[in-house]
């Protein structure tokens, strides 16, 4: 009869530790001692998993960063909001035509942002967006011409609403593009 495998504890150890360490987001785990024993397929295994995910992670946040650089650099202005309406993406064109800092507008409700004499256009946009994402299967698409501003600062905004969903036709938020139209109503 032949006596079973050492397995080591040491890897094991390892493993479990690395385990935890990537669960709390840490991927520069690597454990030594990859070799031809179950213990050593582990091991081998585990270090591919966590090189697989810090490749996806840096993926992604270039990806991230590149959608940020684009949302920063156009002149129309973007807001997204989660399902409850708290704004989750405010970039610096929507910030401006607004009249609000970005750091100020994330997580404030959406129609806080806009002045009180929009606010009503803007909730019913937003109603008739997610009502026709409900009723429908096809992109609801809402516009609307707003009056943002003083008298001083007075602009017009082209406000283009559409429902955020997600692969299964779940609604996680609306998407708001705002483009300042003022410039056209002059002629």
């Amino acid at each position: 009869a032949q006596d079973p495998p050492q397995v080591s504890q040491g890897a094991i150890a390892e493993l479990a530790e690395g385990t935890r360490a990537v669960a709390q987001g840490n991927l520069e785990q690597h454990i030594e001692g990859e070799g031809d024993d179950e213990v050593g397929t582990l091991v081998t295994s585990f270090n591919a998993m966590t090189q697989d995910l810090k490749t996806s992670r840096d993926e992604l946040e270039d990806r991230r960063r590149y959608l940020e650089i684009v949302l920063g650099n156009i002149s129309a202005g973007v807001i997204s909001t989660d399902p409850a309406g708290r704004i989750t993406m405010l970039n610096p064109a929507a910030a401006a035509l607004l009249g609000v800092a970005r750091r100020d507008g994330l997580g404030r409700a959406l129609v806080d942002v806009f002045p009180p004499a929009a606010r009503g256009a803007v909730t019913q946009m937003v109603a008739e967006l997610l009502d026709g994402a409900r009723e429908t299967a096809q992109t609801t698409v809402v516009e609307r011409q707003l009056e943002l501003g003083s008298e001083a600062t007075h602009s017009a905004v082209l406000v283009t609403g559409t429902p955020l969903g997600d692969d299964n036709g779940k609604v996680e938020g609306v998407v708001l593009f705002l483009e300042d139209v003022t410039h056209l109503l002059r002629v």
